[in-house]
């Protein structure tokens, strides 16, 4: 593991158990350190001197005292801004760490992302920057901020540094690396966007640890999260996660698995399908290998130009159109739509029985998928499907098939294919 992170470390992504210091920060900003103390003391060395160590130093030292001294002025106007999901005030070390920069707090989801509010943000924005000179962007929060916080910093004064520190454990799985940053219309999801690749992404275990408990028990369902709290804390997994973050997590990280193959997808559909879930503990763990491969795959086509990234949206399309009509949190969408890809793949190119067996646990959900499928009227779905971002013409969409793990593919078909396909799945 540490390997892994030595090598994420060089592509800029930090893994650590706090935020990341102040130092750190300006670092990577580039941002100049004042110099205060060291003038303080360069001018006291200078007063205590002979004439001759004077004349010495006003020759060598002068002229960079000057400069340095324009430097410590200048900087105490400079900051990044962080934009912040305002539900982080809740743990006292986020407000803590805030109180080093000008901080501008949002509610996070898909409103936030909404292209009708983006002025209103635009202007408050605006307004804060009057006080700071805005040396760039940090998103603390879950994949609707930090897709916000990348569209802004991409269009800043044209482009500014970036930073993400996620705090869903989704997010810092998928949304946080790849540069992708993206605003929703009314009627379309992620349709503006713009490229901003950042210049660090820290993985925090501690946030991810917090903002992925359980949260809002109901007293019915308090003996039975304390007896559920017992068993894992014997076996070792405490904190346990959301039901929600854990379907979230677990689409994307099966996606990758699958897409990349070899020992990173035994291992993911090993502790799958035998646990059918995953601690935060299984989720630290196979984090470092689910990004690392993830950037290898955008490395090589970072704005889409060949068609490798593409493979990334295995499950996605018909993902989508579920999450934006039931409302469901991505990554389950993305499993839902990974089954179906399954399923359908099986049908045309034979699976192997072997690929069959361990990809069982997602074709046993099929039941609840196939309820979907009743509950979607199939012209709003095929609206839904021609809204998405892979259309390659007026009825033909990129669909991502599969014939094992690590055997991905793109495929050019029609939207009528994928809606006689729902419907013969609608009856399985």
């Amino acid at each position: 593991m540490k390997t892994l992170k030595t090598k994420l470390e060089k592509k800029g992504v930090y893994f650590s158990t706090k935020l990341p210091s102040h130092p750190q920060i300006s670092k990577i900003l580039n941002i100049q350190k004042t110099t205060s103390k060291g003038i303080m003391d360069l001018s006291k060395s200078f007063q205590s001197s002979s004439p001759r160590k004077k004349e010495k130093i006003n020759r060598k030292l002068l002229s960079s005292w000057k400069e340095q001294s324009k430097h410590a002025q200048y900087n105490n106007k400079v900051s990044p801004l962080v934009i912040c999901d305002r539900k982080l005030q809740q743990y006292p070390e986020v407000n803590t760490w805030l109180k080093n920069y000008p901080v501008y707090f949002v509610s996070a989801g898909e409103k936030l992302k909404n292209i009708d509010f983006f002025p209103t943000h635009i202007n408050k924005i605006l307004k804060i920057s009057t006080h700071k000179k805005l040396s760039g962007f940090i998103s603390l929060g879950g994949g609707s901020v930090g897709d916000f916080t990348g569209f802004i910093a991409s269009v800043y004064k044209r482009g500014v540094p970036l930073i993400h520190i996620p705090s869903t454990w989704l997010s810092a799985m998928d949304s946080a690396h790849g540069g992708k940053t993206a605003l929703n219309t009314k009627e379309i999801k992620n349709i503006i966007g713009s490229y901003c690749f950042p210049k660090a992404v820290f993985i925090v275990k501690k946030l991810l640890y917090q903002t992925g408990r359980e949260k809002g028990l109901t007293k019915a369902s308090t003996h039975f999260e304390k007896k559920k709290k017992q068993i894992e804390k014997a076996k070792g997994t405490l904190p346990f996660l959301s039901e929600k973050e854990k379907k979230s997590a677990e689409g994307e990280l099966v996606k990758i698995a699958l897409i990349v193959g070899g020992t990173f997808y035994k291992e993911v559909l090993k502790k799958y399908l035998i646990k059918k879930s995953f601690s935060h503990l299984d989720l630290w763990l196979l984090l470092p290998q689910a990004i690392l491969s993830k950037l290898k795959i955008v490395e090589e086509d970072p704005y889409e130009k060949k068609g490798l990234r593409l493979l990334l949206n295995l499950g996605h399309t018909l993902g989508h159109a579920l999450e934006s009509y039931f409302k469901i949190p991505h990554g389950q969408a993305v499993l839902y739509g990974i089954t179906f890809a399954t399923h359908w793949s099986h049908r045309r190119f034979t699976l192997s029985p072997l690929f069959l067996k361990e990809m069982s646990f997602f074709i046993e959900k099929q039941k609840k998928l196939a309820f979907y499928f009743r509950k979607i009227p199939l012209p709003t779905l095929a609206e839904l499907l021609l809204q998405d971002k892979k259309r390659v013409n007026k009825d033909r969409v990129n669909f991502i098939f599969l014939k094992g793990s690590g055997r991905v593919f793109v495929e050019e078909i029609s939207v009528q294919k994928i809606i006689k396909e729902v419907q013969r799945q609608s009856f399985l």
